[in-house]
């Protein structure tokens, strides 16, 4: 790295069966900000910035909820560092994380881009109330430069 951001726009289905559940459920509302978006067959697209040190900060954010918010996947304040994807935890205190999946890399993703494999992380299952168990499969995480 030459000791500059990169933006760049990370990519994630999420789980398909969550995303099919809570579009079921008749109720998903999805919040937006910071440029993301939302689509129910691709999932989630956040704009990032790369920094020098690797580590890949989300810009924006994206709030899934259904059952009248009674099932609600947060992407916020969302990093990726060190093979995980985190987010601010939203049962923490202000500024605590919460590792969502854990992440391993994909060899030979091509020019700009990097994709992982993921997993349910250890301590995330009752974000999804224990309906996945750690280590689940959850969809590709993908960063391209943007």
């Amino acid at each position: 790295m030459d000791g500059m951001d990169r933006s760049c726009i990370v990519e994630w289905g999420v789980k398909r069966s969550l995303l099919e559940y809570m579009q079921r459920a008749g109720d998903l509302e999805v919040e937006v900000e910071g440029g993301a978006g939302f689509d129910a067959d691709a999932g989630v697209t956040i704009p990032a910035v790369r920094e020098p040190d690797g580590r890949v900060r989300f810009l924006g954010s994206v709030v899934l909820r259904a059952h009248q918010g009674a099932l609600e996947v947060p992407i916020v304040d969302g990093e990726i560092a060190d093979d995980v994807l985190s987010i601010a935890d939203p049962a923490g205190e202000d500024g605590d994380r919460l590792a969502l999946v854990a992440l391993v890399a994909v060899p030979g993703n091509g020019e700009g881009a990097q994709r992982w494999t993921s997993r349910l992380a250890e301590d995330a299952d009752a974000l999804f109330r224990y309906n996945y168990v750690p280590r689940a499969a959850f969809e590709d995480v993908v960063v391209r430069e943007a």
